[in-house]
């Protein structure tokens, strides 16, 4: 679940959202993924939480997120 976007299912279009569009040169230096629930339901399992992130450009100049 993205920051103000909607969810984003299946293998394809998670992997478009982290790849940095065609021409950008920026990479994904740090990710961290903190979750706050796990939850099971039978065959169903999903969790929720917070993220953090930095990003290098081209000029190595990092941008947290």
């Amino acid at each position: 679940m993205p920051p103000n976007l909607s969810i984003i299912t299946g293998t394809d279009s998670i992997r478009r959202f982290w790849e940095p569009p065609l021409g950008v040169k920026n990479r994904i230096v740090y990710h961290k993924v903190l979750p706050e629930v796990i939850q099971v339901e039978g065959k169903l399992a999903f969790d929720w939480g917070y993220y953090e992130g930095r990003t290098m450009d081209e000029s190595q100049i990092e941008t947290p997120w």
